[in-house]
């Protein structure tokens, strides 16, 4: 699992290392308050040269490494490098889990069975009635098979009629 954790800065090569450290600070304490006592990080950084509208994600190694690694990189993806200003833009950190996940982050509670229906949807190649469900009625280990779709407050799953999925405290598990 990895979670990202971004700060805009929208400054000329500005320093970055103390904001980076502040940033780290920040996600550990998220990280830390969600049940995750070990994890790893790494820095990364949206930059581009001053009056450009799309960014370069890099690999923060060091202030003095900033400028040198954002030419090389853009020399690489574009055949060139300008003596322009760059523009850091965002830092990232994102926090990696591996190994085992903690046991549920899902309420305890019984699930509720209410919201289960029927819709007609354009699913692979065609239209067809596929079960809806809601991703809160789902059980824990519990599974199924597309076509289906899956609700959840911020998001919506399609499921391919040749796929099936399962259910976790962490969300909902595809498989083909």
């Amino acid at each position: 699992m990895t979670r990202t954790f971004t700060f805009p800065v929208m400054e000329i090569e500005p320093p970055l290392e103390a904001r980076f450290r502040s940033l780290e600070s920040e996600a550990a304490k998220a990280m830390e308050s969600e049940g995750f006592s070990a994890f790893k990080t790494s820095r990364h950084l949206e930059s581009r040269y001053l009056g450009q509208s799309h960014e370069l994600l890099l690999p923060f190694r060091s202030d003095s490494r900033t400028r040198l690694d954002f030419d090389a990189r853009h020399k690489e993806l574009y055949g060139y490098s300008l003596p322009d200003k760059m523009e850091v833009v965002n830092i990232r950190v994102r926090a990696t889990v591996g190994g085992r996940v903690p046991p549920t982050l899902r309420s305890t509670q019984t699930p509720s069975r209410t919201r289960r229906s029927v819709r007609r949807a354009w699913v692979g190649s065609e239209i067809s009635d596929v079960a809806v469900l809601s991703r809160s009625s789902l059980r824990d280990h519990e599974a199924g098979s597309g076509p289906s779709i899956i609700e959840d407050y911020d998001s919506t799953l399609v499921v391919n009629p040749s796929w099936r999925w399962s259910a976790t405290s962490y969300g909902v598990k595809l498989e083909r």
